[in-house]
């Protein structure tokens, strides 16, 4: 960036003055004054300029990166979950329904997604841990219908 600014700065051509010593003893400051603040107004704004250019360039640049990560974790997060899935689908087709439940995703990991992880949770518990209350009933149905 300095280099940049060196370049600008070089490219404002010198003030010369020209005339006698006496013009020059009474009218430098009156003659001087104009092209002085003009040329600190353009090194002002060129410095200005410079900042704001690099600040935005620092800035798209993080803005960037955090959208790439952002995409990133999303992808990765979603695939993690539906493979998770597909691991329980494939316990449940074999009928092992506790390695399903354990293959299920945890819900605190995809708040998203409770309401379908519960369910299958349900399904898969009723499956390989059935009521007691449940059994009683049944065998109590069975017993007198005997």
């Amino acid at each position: 960036m300095k280099i940049v600014r060196i370049r600008q700065k070089n490219i404002i051509p010198p003030f010369n003055l020209t005339g006698t010593p006496e013009e020059l003893d009474n009218e430098f400051i009156q003659c001087i004054k104009k092209p002085m603040q003009t040329a600190d107004g353009i090194l002002s704004n060129m410095e200005s300029f410079m900042l704001q250019l690099e600040h935005a360039k620092a800035s798209s640049a993080m803005e960037k990166g955090k959208n790439d990560k952002h995409k990133k974790e999303g992808d990765s997060k979603s695939r993690k979950y539906t493979e998770a899935m597909l691991k329980a689908d494939a316990y449940e087709a074999e009928g092992k329904y506790k390695e399903a439940w354990s293959a299920l995703p945890k819900v605190s990991d995809f708040p998203e997604h409770a309401e379908k992880i519960r369910n299958k949770q349900e399904i898969y518990e009723r499956e390989f841990a059935p009521s007691l209350f449940n059994n009683a009933q049944n065998t109590e149905e069975q017993e007198i219908q005997e």
